[in-house]
């Protein structure tokens, strides 16, 4: 348990000896003035922190300050960092929670790499080569792996009476508001699953970080934030009310012996025309070493029972304690389908005495037919790569009336006369004038809302709500604020850090002049991304139909995109990047 920022009380401190549950000292320095005119009364605070704490073993990390970067002087860093080793013979130090290129005098290196599951593989491998490159030490992570939930608004206001207590969350008020808002647009559908969906997205959030992380950097240690949600954000394992969001079985598989899928790209779609490629491995830091393991791995319907669809199975194998190992090589065929189908892969590891369970759900979509593209036309906004990719041998736009749909990244005048004459388009927005803008964003934030539409009829929304930060992760259009001018397929809610609640855009389509415009920010690329291409075909196949959009896209906003103008269009930009740092 990491103290963050925090010095717990000392009956904390000696139930936690007692109970054997090892902790981590980050003293209360944030952004603090760490320079030498201050060092003598840092020295005397500091050896107050080390007075108080040394006598307690179940303390085995300490951190000096957190997020303070080169603003500390690195002479009185060191000074500190020396107190610490005579004050605490054995102690284990680190001058900065923060980022891994920040620590200068440490025993092991630290960062706070919050972050998506699409970025999360390439951070890991960029700690492992920085590590190489200045010096084999532990890496710890000091904040990490978190996620926003929806509020228990109703629990919450039948707690506090009409009070208004310091915990109660910045959104309070301000999140039936937007329900009142969303439910104007599209209607109920979706709202009593925001809570449910956000749960389901932030345990799979979660849940591949922790085994990701187990598998790329296996000697390495992370936390999970945060203990508690607090006003600012809902990202605690403990609601407001106290309660814990998920079972202790929703967490039976992190145990110190844990079975890991891995596939190419961590995909967790498939065609049905394809065979589900991967590996299981087996991270194993139990107390003894495996003798005679058996270890089962099976392909199964959602609703279990019956043979399995696939098995596979090694046995009789043994495996050392503090060790990583690549256990069995999958190969499955898949079953044909015509709708989109929920599978899992369960593993089923046992020893000795002992049974460790693991389960990951898969999608398999059904294969593009041959001729998809046929009445398309490709703008020469997306001629480049990505509509070589997607629109392989397609015709392109040349202008004027035609009865295809047309695909493109931005608009032009052509393009702007077609649309409003009736034409249909299909905008893959790429952020550059005359499209919409888009902007990288922290999935954490929030979770999926998934209205009723007639699209939600092809598309499962549990498909949308599992893969949105797996297969079709990507950039946003941040912070819509014209949500009346739409009809919403897939959007993000945003209740972290801040007073209300903002809604992001991936999937919604609109009414402009005639025509109809449907847009897309989800990946629809990769070779390995089969629900990015299925998907872009169902949305081709929606264009195609007669159904209209109930809402019409406002003038201004129109406007704005003919004008080539996609900044006007969002109030809020990142300040820096979510994947750097935490400013937004």
């Amino acid at each position: 348990m990491k103290f963050c920022l925090w010095v717990p009380p000392k009956r904390y401190l000696e139930l936690a000896d007692e109970m054997g549950m090892l902790t981590w000292m980050e003293y209360p320095t944030w952004h603090p003035t760490l320079t030498m005119e201050f060092l003598e009364p840092l020295r005397r605070e500091f050896a107050e922190f080390f007075d108080y704490d040394r006598s307690h073993p179940s303390i085995v990390l300490r951190s000096l300050t957190c997020e303070t970067g080169a603003a500390a002087d690195l002479k009185v860093i060191r000074s500190l960092y020396d107190l610490a080793k005579v004050a605490i013979p054995g102690a284990i130090v680190e001058d900065d929670s923060s980022w891994i290129g920040w620590n200068r005098v440490h025993d092991f290196y630290d960062d706070h790499p919050y972050g998506n599951n699409h970025t999360w593989v390439p951070v890991l491998q960029g700690f492992n080569q920085y590590i190489l490159a200045h010096g084999l030490k532990p890496l710890v992570l000091g904040e990490a792996i978190c996620a926003d939930t929806w509020i228990d608004r109703e629990a919450i206001l039948t707690r506090v009476d009409g009070a208004r207590p310091w915990w109660v969350p910045s959104v309070f008020d301000e999140v039936p508001r937007w329900e009142e808002r969303m439910r104007g647009v599209a209607g109920s559908g979706g709202m009593e699953q925001l809570r449910d969906d956000s749960l389901s997205y932030g345990l799979l959030m979660r849940k591949y970080q922790v085994e990701a992380y187990r598998r790329e950097v296996p000697y390495g240690g992370y936390v999970i934030s945060v203990i508690r949600d607090i006003p600012n954000a809902s990202m605690g394992l403990i609601d407001y009310l106290g309660r814990p969001k998920w079972s202790e079985a929703d967490w039976s598989w992190q145990r110190d012996t844990l079975c890991l899928l891995k596939t190419p790209s961590d995909r967790r779609s498939f065609a049905c025309n394809e065979r589900l490629r991967g590996e299981i491995l087996l991270s194993h830091f139990g107390q003894q070493a495996i003798d005679d393991g058996r270890l089962e791995v099976v392909l199964e319907t959602t609703q279990g029972g019956g043979d399995p669809l696939q098995r596979s199975e090694e046995k009789g194998f043994q495996q050392n304690t503090g060790t990583l190992a690549t256990r069995l090589a999958l190969d499955w065929p898949l079953p044909e389908t015509s709708v989109p189908i929920r599978l899992v892969v369960r593993a089923t590891l046992r020893t000795t005495g002992r049974v460790f369970r693991n389960h990951w759900p898969v999608w398999v979509v059904p294969a593009v037919p041959t001729g998809a593209g046929q009445g398309v036309e490709v703008h020469k906004s997306l001629a480049g790569d990505l509509g070589k990719e997607l629109f392989p041998g397609v015709p392109r736009y040349h202008g004027g009336n035609t009865q295809a749909v047309v695909v493109a990244a931005r608009f032009d005048d052509d393009l702007v006369r077609f649309l409003e004459a009736g034409g249909r388009v299909l905008l893959l927005p790429d952020g550059e004038r005359g499209s919409l803008p888009l902007n990288a964003h922290w999935f954490l934030r929030g979770a999926p809302y998934v209205p009723d539409h007639a699209l939600t009829a092809k598309i499962p929304r549990d498909l949308l709500v599992e893969l949105q930060h797996f297969d079709l992760a990507g950039d946003v259009i941040p912070d819509i604020q014209y949500v009346e001018g739409i009809d919403p397929v897939l959007m993000l809610w945003d209740t972290h850090d801040v007073k209300s609640v903002k809604t992001h855009g991936l999937i919604f389509e609109t009414r402009v002049g005639k025509g109809r415009l449907l847009v897309s920010a989800v990946r629809h690329r990769g070779e390995e991304n089969a629900v990015g291409r299925w998907l872009l075909h169902t949305l081709l196949d929606h264009l195609r139909s007669s159904a209209e959009p109930q809402n019409v896209l406002p003038d201004e906003i129109w406007s704005d995109l003919k004008a080539g103008k996609p900044a006007h269009l969002s109030i809020a930009r990142w300040t820096t990047s979510p994947e750097d740092g935490k400013s937004s």
